[in-house]
């Protein structure tokens, strides 16, 4: 059953000829005539005169009501104030107004009582701009006393000319203010009154006595509706493109929706629903049989209306013509295509767009279900329209042929999807240059990631406004994790994310659980993009100590979820040799990168936020370097971490473990492939370690050194000594980032001591497969200050090689021997015999020892 409501007499308000009297003896301004407006700063007073009632505030106010008198026309009015007007303080008595709201911008003719001058003026307002027609005699009002009192009188003819008059209460007969001749405007839908007022003048304005005559202009154009739209979940709102009357309308609305009042203004019928409209539905009202003043009827509209709530993902950004030049085949303009996913339309009025942090307010514009909407600017919009649907900006950014980050929000400023486009994208040289458009291959991925973009293949350029030409599925099969962590003293958890997460989980508390007494008290979130969210503890966290993180229930933006466990701490300083350099790759294989890995030998958690990688260059001058966190991350104890300027360049050729720590820098550190150097500095350049390389030193087995790492063989020795670095081992693949090296060697306490001189490992296989490739010798000394010279030789006692040579021994430490004999070549394999011929001349002491030790094969 629908409902049919025909609306009687009673809401006919008076518009023949447009005129219309009010002198306020019925006690009200709400009808014979409507006044509408500001009406709670109005009353009728007991000496029944309208009259401002205002709160004491600076601020305005207006009543107005329906007239179309314009031509042969005239109107009158009395007004009292209780002070002497000024600049600050006045009266504008709107004659004509196409608007109903007096105090924004509209198209008519005013009368402005007081200024500066004192003066009864006419003006004529187009949009904001006013011109004054007619100035009226200097110091007409009182400059002295309390009360301004007058009447005013217009009039204007049919072609346009004007006359001002105005009568004090001492005169008896009006006297001309002026006369201009204007007739930019010839169409009236409103008059009414505007006050302006100080806050000690805020009820001292009173009226009386409007007359007004006249006709209005010769109208045989019907009204039509302007829009219509819902505004919250109850109300209707329906805007005609003049006032009408609905005596003897019929409206017919759905009886599924339930109870209703309407409101009607003028211009604007309001349908205020007692219940909350149905979601996911739509409706239609049914307008028939309504009239403008001049009795033209608007066409019989069957108005489709539904609520439906947006949210994250409904609307993606689908395609970007970024350098539209030069043409392919489209128009050389820019523009940006939206897709709807969902199965019902979508109004986009009063949703933004973000070009970077700038808003673009989009006005207008529905886009079908599971249809598009092509975003331009608005001297595009005639050549783009032909190619589908477009949107009413008021204005359109520049788009960058490099790339920037675009997001969208709804009327009620909630993200409803972003990209943050590169020029990459395009994954084509040729098509960057300009003309061809960037497509997103599955608009159910909702990733904004560069592996869902490419450029067009169609062969006008582009596909605005239909189906794109590279539509494939990509499924997002990367599991999120966290990347980062850093802890902002006093109180602040930085979590960093490899992936763009749902802003609406990451802020709820309840998805993160601490130990330790640690609790958590707000959750601020990476908005648009959601890669990180900042965590604000009670009570804050203590320098020492270790904590845990439970994340939990947290989805990425294609639903993926993350359950994961993360230590932090609070950082401590970084002092020389706390982080280590533990492997290099300098030479990368064809399509692969460089990396450097980090390890934290100390006991310290150590925020990465300060620390720069760099490098010596060729003129012995420090490089620029490059910093290793802007954003902030940090390193615990006994942890690896791999620098590199992509992940993917070092996962494709090597094994990396699923725990491997990355961190990924926009921009690496050059490292030469043969020889060079990497340092680890903080921002005031003090050295916290310092590693030389070259390919000279790899094993004897490498014959190609392209894709294989330097290892640090014990995080404890020097880092500029050349025995404490290795080739990676075959084996192991040639590198192993992110976890323990191949070639790592732990001394231990309970090998066999031969006097002061010992070895770890007895026999070795200098093969280079990550297994006992070297040999070495471990020392302790009895005092400080001894030299030592140690000398290979094989079982035949031949000289085969010498590894020191009058060294300066330490008080313990460690000599290696790669298997290489004197001559660069591997040892064959057999027995011999490491002599050691140690001497502390100051005091006349001597140690010698002779070891034997195994070179074996496999």
């Amino acid at each position: 059953m629908r409902k049919i409501i025909t609306f009687s007499l009673l809401w006919l308000t008076v518009y023949s000829f447009g005129q219309y009297k009010d002198d306020f003896s019925d006690g009200e301004f709400a009808s014979n005539p409507s006044w509408i407006g500001t009406a709670d700063k109005f009353v009728v007073s007991s000496s029944q005169q309208l009259q401002l009632k205002a709160p004491a505030a600076s601020s305005s106010a207006y009543l107005s009501t329906s007239s179309g008198a314009i031509y042969n026309a005239s109107w009158q009015f009395y007004m009292k104030a209780g002070l002497l007007l000024t600049s600050g303080n006045y009266v504008n008595y709107y004659l004509v107004a196409n608007s109903s709201d007096l105090s924004k911008a509209l198209n008519g003719y005013y009368v402005m009582v007081g200024s500066t001058n004192k003066e009864v003026a006419l003006y004529r307002q187009s949009g904001t701009t006013k011109t004054k027609l007619v100035a009226g005699v200097s110091k007409r009002l009182p400059t002295s006393g309390s009360v301004t009192e007058i009447t005013i009188r217009v009039t204007r003819d049919a072609a346009g000319n004007w006359a001002l008059y105005s009568k004090l209460p001492s005169e008896s007969v009006f006297v001309l203010e002026g006369t201009a001749h204007d007739a930019a405007f010839d169409k009236s839908s409103f008059s009414g009154i505007y006050c302006k007022y100080s806050s000690t003048n805020s009820q001292k304005f009173v009226f009386d006595d409007f007359a007004v005559t006249g006709s209005a202009v010769l109208d045989t154009v019907p009204p039509s509706i302007v829009s219509y739209q819902l505004v919250g979940d109850r109300k209707l709102k329906v805007v005609f493109s003049e006032p009408v009357s609905l005596s003897g309308a019929a409206v017919t609305v759905p009886a599924s929706l339930g109870s209703y009042a309407q409101c009607f203004s003028g211009d604007t019928l309001t349908f205020l629903f007692d219940k909350p409209i149905p979601r996911y539905q739509t409706f239609a009202v049914t307008l028939d049989k309504i009239v403008d003043v001049a009795g033209n009827f608007l066409p019989k509209s069957e108005l489709s209306f539904g609520l439906f709530p947006t949210t994250f993902g409904d609307i993606v950004f689908n395609e970007i013509m970024c350098d539209p030049s030069p043409k392919v085949g489209l128009p050389e303009a820019e523009y940006i295509e939206l897709y709807n996913r969902k199965a019902f339309p979508v109004d986009l009025s009063g949703w933004k767009l973000y070009y970077g942090d700038k808003p673009y307010k989009i006005s207008g514009g529905k886009i079908p279900a599971n249809g598009y909407l092509l975003l331009c600017a608005s001297a595009s919009v005639p050549v783009m329209s032909s190619y589908g649907a477009t949107a009413t900006m008021s204005s359109f950014p520049s788009l960058s042929a490099t790339g920037q980050l675009l997001y969208l929000t709804n009327e009620k400023d909630s993200l409803i999807s972003f990209v943050n486009y590169s020029g990459s994208w395009y994954k084509s040289d040729f098509k960057a240059s300009g003309g061809w458009s960037i497509e997103c291959m599955d608009s159910e991925n909702m990733s904004g990631a560069s592996f869902n973009w490419v450029a067009s293949s169609d062969a006008s350029g582009g596909t605005p406004g239909r189906k794109n030409s590279s539509v494939a599925i990509v499924k997002d099969n990367v599991d999120p994790h966290v990347v980062a962590v850093s802890y902002i003293v006093p109180d602040t958890l930085l979590v960093v994310f490899n992936k763009s997460m749902l802003l609406s989980d990451l802020s709820v508390l309840s998805h993160y659980v601490l130990g330790s007494g640690l609790e958590m008290k707000s959750a601020k979130a990476d908005f648009p993009q959601g890669k990180w969210v900042r965590l604000a503890l009670s009570p804050a966290a203590k320098t020492g100590s270790l904590y845990q993180l439970q994340l939990s229930h947290l989805r990425d933006v294609n639903q993926n979820l993350l359950d994961e466990k993360i230590m932090f701490g609070v950082p401590d300083s970084c002092e020389y040799n706390d982080l280590v350099i533990n492997e290099v790759l300098s030479h990368p294989k064809s399509g692969g990168v460089t990396f450097v890995e980090l390890y934290n030998r100390s006991q310290k958690v150590i925020e990465l936020k300060n620390l720069w990688l760099n490098r010596i260059k060729s003129d012995g001058r420090l490089d620029v370097g490059s910093p290793i966190a802007p954003q902030g991350r940090q390193i615990l104890p006994g942890d690896y971490l791999i620098l590199t300027d992509s992940q993917k360049g070092v996962n494709d050729f090597y094994d990396c473990k699923t725990e491997s720590k990355w961190n990924e820098m926009s921009n690496f550190v050059s490292l030469p492939n043969v020889s060079g150097n990497v340092m680890l500095v903080n921002r005031a350049g003090a050295v916290i370690d310092s590693v030389s390389y070259d390919e000279k030193r790899h094993d004897v087995t490498i014959k190609d050194p392209a894709g294989v790492s330097f290892e640090r063989v014990n995080h404890d020795w020097a880092s500029n000594n050349p025995d404490n670095w290795h080739s990676c081992a075959s084996d192991a693949g040639y590198a192993t980032p992110g976890y323990k090296n191949s070639q790592f060697r732990q001394m231990s306490d309970s090998a066999t001591v031969v006097k002061y001189f010992w070895l770890d490992n007895e026999s070795f296989t200098p093969d280079n497969d990550g297994l006992e490739d070297m040999l070495l010798l471990r020392y302790k000394m009895p005092d400080n200050g001894y030299s030592a010279t140690v000398t290979i030789y094989d079982a035949m006692g031949r000289r085969v090689r010498q590894i020191a040579n009058n060294a300066l021994l330490g008080g313990e430490g460690v000599l290696v021997w790669n298997g290489l004999t004197d001559a660069g070549k591997l040892a064959n394999a057999g027995v011999y015999v490491v002599y050691v011929d140690a001497v502390l001349p100051l005091k006349g002491k001597r140690q010698k020892a002779k070891i034997v030790c195994v070179v074996a094969v496999k």
